[in-house]
């Protein structure tokens, strides 16, 4: 399993996310001491909230995706806000984040429903971005595979290598921590994530800490401190109202990145 694993070469990793708190938060798993587990900064909000308010403009298209994504033996494409992999929260930052960033390349690592959204933002968005996906490296993925422009499959070291020479500034890269086998994740985040140009965007659809040594990137946006922070989650609350969702459902647990 992959728990294991992470807590003992990159420390605590949280496996899913627990309820909201006031003076506990995640602060996207980047090496943070105990004494930090507060609330977030007066500046860290001010940022989150600016990113939070830069969805609001697309709430015409995002309550036009249904509720419930649709059977993939009848529509691969179509996503839904409550799918089995990826939270409200989660989709909609990815969807927002391409549609706002335009990139050219848009790589993605396990397919799913991000697969899904990210190609319903191409659609809506009318974005220039070319999209590569890795599908499950050890066993058959998602359908919604299909949906990419590219669909590669190959070891790690050479899905490392590749990713970190494409990628250029302003490009967005996906990591669906659950697609990726037990050692193929420490080497995605010590050797991807480090390697990178600067000013990659880095969606982790879990936030995880990394080793000792490694450049530490920009955090965007945690959507597991959004969740555990009312004020900000209440900027949200017309759009989730608007999709059908209830406030306690629009959390997520990943978090976006820029690389330095």
């Amino acid at each position: 399993m992959i728990e294991p694993l992470i807590r003992r070469l990159l420390g605590k990793w949280t496996h899913r996310m627990p309820p909201p708190s006031d003076d506990e938060t995640a602060c996207g798993g980047f090496k943070r001491t105990e004494s930090q587990y507060t609330i977030l900064s007066e500046k860290t909000r001010q940022q989150y909230r600016a990113v939070l308010h830069s969805f609001l403009p697309f709430r015409d298209t995002c309550t036009c995706i249904p509720l419930e994504p649709r059977s993939p033996a009848t529509d691969i494409a179509r996503p839904g806000w409550r799918n089995h992999d990826l939270p409200p929260l989660d989709a909609l930052s990815l969807y927002c984040f391409l549609c706002l960033k335009n990139p050219n390349n848009y790589f993605e690592i396990g397919s799913g429903s991000a697969t899904r959204f990210a190609r319903q933002a191409i659609r809506d968005g009318h974005l220039r971005t070319t999209m590569t996906v890795y599908d499950r490296l050890t066993y058959p993925g998602d359908p919604a595979n299909l949906l990419a422009d590219r669909r590669r499959r190959a070891p790690i070291p050479v899905v490392c290598g590749t990713i970190t020479a494409a990628l250029k500034p302003g490009d967005i890269l996906h990591i669906n921590v659950a697609a990726v086998p037990d050692r193929g994740l420490s080497a995605i985040l010590d050797e991807i994530i480090p390697n990178l140009c600067p000013g990659v965007f880095v969606h982790l659809s879990k936030s995880l800490p990394l080793g000792d040594g490694v450049r530490i990137p920009e955090v965007i946006l945690s959507c597991a401190d959004v969740s555990r922070d009312r004020d900000l989650q209440r900027i949200l609350t017309p759009l989730w109202s608007e999709i059908g969702l209830d406030e306690n459902e629009g959390r997520g647990m990943s978090c976006w990145v820029r690389t330095v």
